[in-house]
């Protein structure tokens, strides 16, 4: 590993030495160039520690000095931020000290981030650190979590908070009732759905497949001629063979959902599925798809399946939010009416709700019925 570029004023020995004394330095660090200075010194300390194999003690010492010193640089970018903005920052001050695109001159002397030697990422990093509450920081500081790792769980946290107020806002799109599938789709009109789109158990869940698919003959009646129709089902062959059977092989093609973050029991005698597939069904007048992203178009959609340890997986086989958005963007415009009569826990309803879609489902369990209400969706009486 090559040294840091401290090393150039510093040899790595002398820059161990110094941190004996880092906490005091840290304490008068009153500028952003002296918290650089102290952020490049443990760096180069502990590089040549880790070379010379000091020991994970020291060398975690320099880490953790270097990471409040990095911090410390953040908050001391964040207090300096207009005095560094009104000096030109990365963009750089004109001969005449006119900033590209600003008519005000500041003064010559006014520091930028290329002449405290901070790059633009370095700044950034810094200032995250900076905004970390106390024990966030402390995570990062004993070595338990990254930067980039509490920056992707805030972000998530965000965009939970985010859809989970789009639900409360869409609660009077999404309906959800207690009922068999059959029953509920007696009470649509022919011709009167947009989109179908389901998840109905599995061969492995139901008795007799053969005898439950039959719900489809229910269902197909009820939509319109340009109406598209998305039922997920599993990857067993009994269950595609009884499937094909019931839907129009002409207008149908056979999607697959793949994933990569379950790991379950491997079996020993048959490869590990990692794939679910999803019957797609257009019909006789159905316009283009709606899907300027040529990846999005893909007849495999590769997309992790909800992750229970971050919070957003509320039943076994739920599907991604991702995949139902996707699958509504491209079928539908706001306004049309989206059905679910296997709807579980209100995944695809609220997926279609959030993009201003009508949307309607039912299920016969109750304890998903509940979740689906918790979720956001309103249950219809």
């Amino acid at each position: 590993m090559k040294p840091h570029p401290a090393a150039e004023s510093e040899s790595g020995g002398s820059s161990l030495a110094l941190m004996s004394g880092a906490e005091k330095m840290l304490a008068q660090a009153t500028t952003i160039q002296k918290a650089k200075e102290l952020k490049d010194l443990a760096l180069t300390a502990q590089d040549w520690a880790r070379r010379q194999k000091k020991g994970e003690e020291i060398i975690d010492h320099c880490r953790r000095y270097s990471l409040l010193a990095e911090r410390r640089m953040g908050e001391l970018l964040k207090r300096d931020h207009d005095k560094l903005s009104k000096g030109g920052g990365e963009k750089g001050v004109g001969r005449r000290g006119k900033q590209c695109g600003n008519t005000e001159e500041p003064h010559s002397d006014a520091p930028t981030l290329a002449s405290l030697g901070v790059s633009k990422r370095e700044s950034s990093e810094a200032q995250k650190l900076s905004d970390l509450p106390p024990e966030k920081f402390d995570q990062v500081l004993e070595g338990k979590k990254t930067l980039n790792q509490l920056t992707r769980e805030q972000k998530f946290a965000q965009e939970q908070k985010r859809r989970t107020k789009e639900a409360r806002d869409a609660t009077e799109q999404a309906t959800i009732q207690e009922a068999s599938a059959i029953d509920f789709l007696k009470g649509y009109a022919d011709a009167s759905i947009d989109m179908l789109l389901t998840d109905p158990p599995y061969s492995t869940d139901v008795p007799n497949i053969e005898k439950f698919s039959m719900w489809v003959r229910y269902a197909l009646p009820k939509l319109k001629p340009a109406a598209r129709a998305y039922i997920c089902i599993g990857a067993y062959p009994v269950e595609l063979h009884t499937y094909l059977h019931e839907l129009p092989l002409d207008r149908l093609q056979i999607l697959v959902w793949t994933y990569r973050n379950t790991l379950g029991p491997t079996p020993k005698d048959c490869y590990k599925l990692n794939w679910q597939a999803i019957l797609y069904l257009r019909g006789p007048e159905a316009a283009a798809l709606d899907c300027p992203i040529m990846t999005e178009q893909f007849s495999v959609q590769d997309i992790n399946a909800p992750d229970g340890r971050q919070g957003d997986r509320f039943h076994a086989w739920q599907k991604p939010d991702e995949l139902a958005e996707r699958f509504i963007r491209h079928s539908t415009k706001p306004g049309d009416l989206v059905v679910d009569p296997f709807a579980g826990t209100g995944t695809f309803l609220l997926a279609a709700a959030r993009l201003g879609r009508k949307a309607d489902g039912c299920d016969s369990d109750p304890a998903m019925l509940k979740i689906a209400k918790e979720r956001g969706c309103k249950i219809a009486g």
